[in-house]
């Protein structure tokens, strides 16, 4: 029996792959100058990127739609704390500027010997259903029942690689 060195056999990962199952799930995107991905869910702004070595890396990154006070950053980081103590994903941040602070949440998976489309398809739908997951929680122990406004998908805060 002998151990043969053999390339992947898996398509590779591109946006453009990303992108088709987006289509095929009805959902309404934009692309960026950097050629990302950019959509929303429940008001919540997400992106979705091929980065890394050799551009194998797929990541999901989801923002929030609210922000609470600088005075709250404490509060919002045992928050992300006590997530990521019980979860598996995603994985969750804050980052605070004078003002205000957001919360992220990612999830990145490399694809460096390829992926099915289905591999990709649970991802998205994990990095998607789980972030909202995350997102929910955070509006019920921190947001009034009013509604904020829209998050514009040029926010300063946007990721960037």
């Amino acid at each position: 029996m002998s151990a043969e060195n053999t390339e992947p056999t898996l398509p590779p990962l591109s946006i453009e792959r990303a992108a088709a199952l987006l289509d095929a799930q009805g959902a309404k995107y934009g692309t960026d100058e950097d050629g990302d991905l950019y959509a929303a869910w429940d008001g919540n702004p997400f992106w979705f990127m091929v980065t890394g070595p050799q551009k194998a890396y797929f990541q999901v990154r989801g923002r929030w739609g609210h922000t609470v006070p600088r005075s709250e950053l404490g509060t919002m980081l045992i928050a992300c704390n006590e997530w990521s103590q019980q979860m598996l994903w995603p994985k969750v941040y804050v980052k605070a500027d004078e003002d205000e602070v957001a919360i992220y949440t990612e999830h990145t998976i490399a694809w460096d010997r390829g992926v099915s489309d289905a591999q990709l398809d649970l991802q998205l739908s994990t990095s998607i259903g789980s972030s909202l997951g995350f997102f929910r929680e955070m509006t019920k122990r921190f947001i009034p029942e009013t509604p904020s406004a829209p998050i514009d998908m040029s926010d300063p805060a946007r990721p960037s690689i």
